[in-house]
């Protein structure tokens, strides 16, 4: 379906390819090389996605500010796990 080939050409976009390598290089100096990271910083990308933010601005009408604390809160676990496992 054309929904679908929109999600995935999203995958390819320019800023999404900088973005992720953003993240990874983090991930990597957090987790250190040999992780999961590809997949991980899909995860972490995934509340930024063009379509996650439409269903739940419009559909969950969660203000920017709650979606904002929700990813701070994500980045923060994640931060404590990567400190736990130094």
């Amino acid at each position: 379906s054309t929904k679908d080939h929109e999600s995935v050409s999203w995958y390819n976009h320019p800023v999404y390819a900088v973005q992720k390598a953003n993240v990874g290089q983090l991930l990597v100096e957090l987790l250190g090389a040999g992780t999961r990271t590809e997949y991980l910083v899909d995860v972490l990308l995934a509340p930024l996605c063009p379509d996650a933010f439409i269903q739940q601005r419009d559909v969950r009408k969660m203000s920017l500010e709650q979606m904002t604390d929700g990813w701070s809160a994500l980045a923060t676990a994640i931060a404590s796990v990567a400190d736990a496992w130094r």
